[in-house]
């Protein structure tokens, strides 16, 4: 689900449900599952070197960012947009 299905088609179930997606910024085409797998790689190493700190910070980054984007994507050049209007 969060890696074949979302690299994709850019949505896993529950992005599926909520009509949302995850796309690179570059191009705006969904990720690839090498990709997928990468960013949950990276987002738990980061919250483990970093005792959970890191997770919970990638998590509620959003709530003060500008452009709603957690940090693991914001390293990685990804967005998660409105799939009804992409």
């Amino acid at each position: 689900n969060l890696v074949v299905r979302q690299g994709r088609t850019g949505q896993s179930l529950g992005k599926q449900k909520l009509g949302i997606r995850l796309v690179r910024d570059a191009d705006g085409l969904p990720l690839g599952g090498g990709a997928c797998f990468l960013r949950y790689l990276v987002a738990g190493a980061f919250s483990n070197f970093t005792c959970g700190i890191g997770g919970l910070l990638d998590l509620l980054w959003p709530l003060w960012d500008p452009n709603r984007k957690r940090l693991i994507d914001k390293w990685l050049n990804y967005s998660v947009i409105d799939a009804r209007t992409a």
